[in-house]
């Protein structure tokens, strides 16, 4: 994201979270797993909140952001393969 940011806006931190919703688009143009979004906006979160940003400045808690998580995670998982489970292995 960092790199995204920089080529789009100049910085190396989005500034709104408009230029997030934009990377998370771009991320489900290419095939990335279902899982995707929901890392990128658990590592969002994370690095908001270890670096201090205020409650109500947060990207990572806004609703449109989370609706578009939310959204997107079902679109990616229309048409994918089923999960699969590791073998489980006897411990010996």
């Amino acid at each position: 994201m960092r790199n995204f940011s920089l080529q789009l806006c100049g910085q190396p931190w989005p500034p709104h979270v408009g230029i997030v919703l934009d990377y998370l688009h771009e991320r489900m143009e290419e095939p990335c797993a279902r899982t995707v979004p929901e890392a990128v906006l658990g590592a969002l979160a994370f690095m908001e909140k270890a670096g201090s940003v205020a409650e109500t400045e947060r990207l990572a808690s806004a609703p449109v952001l989370r609706n578009f998580v939310s959204q997107a995670t079902q679109d990616l998982e229309v048409g994918a393969p089923p999960k699969k489970s590791a073998p489980l292995l006897p411990v010996v």
